[in-house]
């Protein structure tokens, strides 16, 4: 006996419910276009990220590999001299002596006998324990004069390129320093480095950034404990500023006997 089917009603289960149920409401453009902002506007603070890193990191890398140079060319041009006017004198031993280029022969002449006879270009080489200084003329491969460090409790007569420096307090040792660029211009704890490196009662031991790189002026710290009283006065005259005795606040404690941070 055929069986007969029953025709379902519309609307129940019917094409219409399904088709009610398949509507949804479209996207708005706006909402579509915000969001495409904003993807690109995230690439794009990566992308501006990445390259000021990269940037950043060659730079450094670049100034440490130029901070490595000076300081091998410094040594090696230590060591030749020290060959150099070995051959021609006996010089002392134990300690590693500083090296300085005289560049006003003319107006040392007449305030130090010492440089009666030296021209711009001549090396002075001081032994600070042994108080023994050596004027050198590289050209001539001659010994111009010999003289001793004077260290008392009244004054320091140093035969070097550099202003004497006169105080109660001496020492027979030169004053070492690190430099800490605090400012947003590069390259300026290098430069000052540089200077510093051609007095010989300064020993320079490192220059890199600071902490901080928002000091609107330069910072001595003073960390002799007043052992260094003279090199430290002829440091602070040299940069123009007063010495303080505390490491500013979030700046690494430093080993030297005096701190710089280079501010402008």
């Amino acid at each position: 006996m055929p069986v007969r089917r029953r025709k379902i009603p519309s609307g129940i289960f019917g094409d219409e419910d399904l088709q009610n149920k398949s509507i949804r409401k479209p996207i708005p453009k706006w909402l579509i276009l915000a969001v495409i902002i904003v993807i690109f506007l995230i690439a794009g603070f990566a992308w501006v990220y990445h390259s000021y890193s990269q940037a950043a990191k060659r730079a450094q890398n670049y100034t440490n590999s130029v901070l490595d140079k000076q300081k091998t060319d410094a040594q090696n041009e230590l060591q030749i001299m020290i060959d150099k006017i070995g051959k021609h004198i006996l010089l002392p031993t134990g300690e590693t002596p500083a090296l300085a280029t005289v560049m006003n022969a003319g107006t040392l002449s007449k305030d130090q006998p010492f440089y009666k006879d030296a021209q711009n270009g001549d090396k002075v080489l001081v032994y600070f324990t042994a108080k023994k200084a050596f004027l050198y003329d590289p050209n001539r491969d001659i010994i111009i004069n010999v003289g001793p460090l004077i260290l008392d409790n009244t004054k320091t007569t140093i035969p070097v390129p550099q202003p004497v420096v006169s105080t109660s307090t001496t020492s027979s040792a030169p004053l070492s320093i690190e430099i800490l660029n605090g400012s947003s211009v590069a390259g300026v704890a290098a430069t000052l480095a540089n200077q510093l490196k051609t007095n010989p009662l300064f020993k320079v031991l490192d220059s890199k950034k600071a902490v901080n790189r928002n000091y609107q002026t330069t910072v001595l710290v003073d960390l002799t404990k007043g052992t260094k009283a003279n090199l430290i006065s002829s440091l602070a005259k040299q940069l123009g500023v007063k010495a303080v005795t505390s490491t500013p606040a979030g700046e690494t404690p430093s080993k030297a006997d005096a701190l710089v941070i280079v501010g402008g």
